[in-house]
């Protein structure tokens, strides 16, 4: 076990307490973080109301607990706000955001190796399910900023190409797990690539295993996904497959279970993953899908381009292809494609 899961371990458990005799007067964290928004290029607006946000929290946990510092607050600290924010009456998609901002401001202490803080106050607390009017459950949304975050926050170069790619194409867990190094084109270059691959590309065969695909299906990827793949690249260990993800340690290939796996690993350490919930509210690899797809239809892409690049099943759906030119593609998946900043 690593030290710094020893240490978060222990300050789980209450045993020892990293902010005991940390003197946080005079310090704005808050202003801190607002100022690393700035500096990665965050709109005036979204800093604004994190902004907001973060300073009601501020307040709370002063008027509750008598002056304690935003820097020291606990899970109990973040409860008792959430309490507080329902009995206002705040919907359960504004709730999410509220906790949300409070969570990335965390995350961001816990990266920054001038705080001793190891682990998240707001990840227990956040991911409530929210309910439909007709009684039906509806998935947690996401917006891009919080995806971004989300992405980020992933420092493993595999793991985050694999998320990048999940989330910017809409592929399933077992598509991804059976790309073929031949089926992904970073640049221009297509020696030795699949038949059918295109530049900046990756080519989903549909006699892959698992796949419920009636037609090849070829995918734009941007340049944020050829950045992630290709550091990726650089790092991947040789192997006797040709697979596109393959295990650090031997170099065996992926399964669709152990892309679930990596997934959950990063969601639970996020606070998007809990094993007492359920799939309405925890971030599984079907969820990035849900993403990809909602996403793009709200930034109106064509639907039938859409329902093809997800390799739905409907009717029509194979003939799509013939009704679009690549550079058609091409032009709508770059006008529609959301930006993570990576």
């Amino acid at each position: 076990m690593r030290a710094l899961d020893k240490v978060e371990r222990a300050r789980k458990w209450g045993l020892v307490d990293p902010l005991e005799g940390i003197d946080f007067t005079g310090v704005d964290l808050i202003g801190e973080f607002l100022e690393e928004l700035e500096i990665k290029g965050r709109s005036p607006n979204t800093i604004h109301n994190y902004e907001l946000i973060l300073r009601q929290f501020e307040q709370h946990i002063e008027n509750d607990k008598s002056g304690v510092h935003v820097g020291k607050a606990t899970d109990q600290d973040v409860f008792s706000w959430k309490k507080e924010l329902t009995k206002r009456g705040l919907s359960g998609s504004t709730l999410e955001m509220y906790l949300t901002s409070l969570a990335s401001f965390y995350n961001f202490l816990i990266e920054s190796p001038l705080y001793p803080h190891v682990y998240n106050p707001a990840s227990k607390t956040r991911g409530s399910i929210k309910i439909n009017n007709d009684g039906r459950t509806v998935r947690r949304e996401v917006g891009v900023d919080e995806m971004a975050e989300f992405v980020r926050f992933i420092k493993h170069p595999r793991d985050r190409a694999m998320m990048v790619l999940l989330l910017k194409t809409g592929i399933r867990r077992t598509e991804l797990a059976n790309l073929k190094v031949r089926h992904v084109a970073l640049g221009d270059d297509l020696k030795g690539k699949q038949v059918g691959l295109k530049p900046m590309s990756i080519f989903v065969d549909s006699s892959m295993p698992g796949s419920k695909r009636k037609t090849d299906t070829t995918i734009p990827i941007d340049d944020e996904c050829v950045r992630a793949l290709s550091t990726w690249m650089t790092i991947r260990p040789s192997s006797s497959t040709d697979a596109l993800f393959v295990q650090l340690n031997y170099g065996g290939g992926f399964g669709g279970e152990r892309v679930t796996r990596r997934v959950r690993k990063w969601a639970r350490k996020y606070g998007w993953w809990d094993p007492n919930a359920d799939l309405t509210t925890n971030v599984t690899p079907h969820y990035f899908r849900h993403f990809f797809t909602s996403h793009m239809r709200k930034r109106g892409m064509d639907e039938p381009l859409l329902a093809y690049l997800r390799g739905d099943t409907g009717k029509n759906i194979i003939d799509i292809y013939t009704h679009y030119s690549w550079d058609e593609i091409r032009e709508q998946y770059d006008r529609h494609i959301y930006k993570f900043g990576i």
